[in-house]
């Protein structure tokens, strides 16, 4: 905010300079702050605008991709429940859609219903569209989750779909423990839900865990003092400081980055486990 009041002036400031340096005659320095302030004029509109349209952009691909994953998750479950149309209605009354957005909304929801309907791409798209706005990833994971227990029970092809937004939008276990404890605070889970969602959590949990011995390359009976000795081996290995001065291509030490934040997470969820 400081800084957009700062550019705001920057025409006049400039203005002002120019006409002391040309001739410092008064007339002049006044001439040229005028021109400076029609600058200062056009960039604070441009940019009043420039926001307000981020602001709709993110909105928009907010409101299309939550209900088109609704859609698709409605579907999976064989058929779309009645509980499932009452879930989606207030959700859009959460949302405070106006009529035309309801329509949309109606649309996008019957949209993701197709057999075809690309999830992965579209969870990228919302990923990298709302990256820097984690209140808005977390609502669209909180209405997704609501909706997948809609009827008190986690149907199998559901549950599958739930792990895939998470991975696609880079939920860590503790985030999404964080998601679900929310939930739970707002009791959206029955007693037989509850029990569903700690076996989900459980599995999940598991799972991780396994994937992060294989990256490391250790097993689940290893101490600490082997896990970290392979962990600084691995890193030494893949670092991409090591290959900068090796002509390796931008797209390998990108590579190799990835590869590097994936045996750090790996470590750090086995540390944590061990404790």
């Amino acid at each position: 905010m400081r800084l957009r009041i700062i550019m705001s002036y920057w025409g006049r400031l400039i203005g002002f300079i120019i006409g002391l340096l040309i001739s410092g005659n008064f007339f002049h320095v006044l001439f040229y702050t005028s021109i400076g302030y029609l600058f200062d004029k056009f960039f604070i509109i441009h940019a009043e605008w420039y926001n307000s349209n981020y602001t709709i952009d993110h909105k928009k691909i907010f409101i299309q991709i939550t209900f088109e994953v609704m859609g698709y998750i409605s579907k999976s479950k064989g058929f779309v429940t009645k509980k499932d149309i009452i879930i989606t209605t207030n959700i859009m009354q959460q949302l405070h859609l106006n009529v035309q957005d309801t329509i949309l909304a109606q649309h996008y929801f019957n949209h993701g219903k197709q057999i075809d309907y690309p999830l992965i791409h579209k969870l990228n798209c919302l990923y990298y569209k709302l990256i820097n706005q984690q209140n808005l990833l977390h609502k669209f994971i909180f209405i997704q989750i609501q909706l997948a227990y809609a009827n008190n029970y986690l149907d199998p092809k559901t549950e599958q779909i739930l792990r895939i937004i998470f991975r696609e939008l880079h939920v860590s276990y503790h985030e999404m423990n964080n998601i679900f404890d929310n939930m739970y605070s707002r009791n959206f889970f029955s007693q037989k839900n509850d029990y569903q969602y700690k076996h989900f959590s459980q599995k999940n949990t598991t799972t991780e865990l396994m994937q992060a011995y294989q990256t490391l390359q250790v097993n689940q009976n290893d101490s600490m003092l082997i896990i970290k000795k392979k962990y600084y081996k691995l890193m030494s290995k893949y670092h991409p400081d090591k290959y900068m001065s090796k002509k390796y291509s931008s797209k390998e030490i990108e590579a190799m980055k990835r590869k590097t934040q994936k045996i750090q997470h790996a470590y750090n969820i086995i540390k944590k486990y061990k404790k």
